[in-house]
């Protein structure tokens, strides 16, 4: 009996320490109340350099910012943005995982797209590129009165193993999208905007990041 409440104990302490190991990480970046790019925590990349930081959030005009660490394991992104209505101009906001912090450039990457470019009040696009050549996994399909026009969105991102999946204000616009011909496993949240010439940066303001992560994390650069 003795040698059993042992073995009962060292399983009880093993179980314990596991589960401590796999505790859920926060890593959260407000850009409405941060006053620039750069934290204790890290520096976040911006490419193209041309972007307001404000108590209203980060705007950018065909920016990009990538955060300061990639992620392995399984992790969820949630993007917080502010739609405002521009009648006469189109805009895109592209939400991203890449390999690295230029999602251009990277071996990887994976986004969904929002745009108002072909239907009212906008629509998505789920793509994948790989060594620089672009997969279109859906194109572009309406996303009706689930977008907040104008107002506040939440863009989710979630990792599970391989397989991404897609939240715009907790409908699912993409589930169980496997991740192909990157096996490295870390991956870098980022976003960028595209405008017509003439339109206000500032139709689309992303108000924060929040990664929630079981896995590590690395610096992205």
């Amino acid at each position: 009996m003795r040698y059993l409440r042992i073995l009962m104990m060292a399983a009880l302490v093993l179980a314990l320490s596991l589960a401590a190991g796999c505790g859920e990480k926060i890593y959260l970046f407000d850009f409405t109340t941060e006053t620039d790019l750069s934290r204790e925590d890290g520096t976040w990349t911006a490419g193209g350099m041309d972007y307001v930081l404000s108590p209203d959030g980060i705007a950018l005009q065909n920016a990009w910012v990538a955060a300061p660490h990639l992620y392995n394991g399984d992790f969820t992104v949630s993007f917080k943005f502010q739609l405002l209505e521009d009648i006469s101009y189109n805009r895109t906001a592209a939400f991203i995982l890449a390999s690295g912090t230029n999602f251009l450039l990277a071996e990887w990457s994976g986004m969904i797209v929002i745009s108002d470019d072909q239907h009212d009040p906008g629509d998505f696009q789920l793509s994948q590129i790989k060594d620089g050549y672009t997969t279109v996994i859906t194109p572009p399909e309406p996303v009706g009165d689930i977008l907040e026009y104008p107002g506040l969105n939440t863009m989710e991102i979630k990792k599970r193993g391989d397989l991404l999946t897609f939240k715009l204000n907790d409908i699912a616009l993409g589930d169980g999208i496997l991740i192909e011909g990157y096996y490295l496993d870390w991956l870098c949240p980022q976003m960028t905007t595209f405008y017509e010439i003439g339109s206000d940066m500032d139709n689309v303001v992303f108000k924060s990041v929040e990664v929630r992560y079981k896995g590590d994390a690395v610096p992205s650069t």
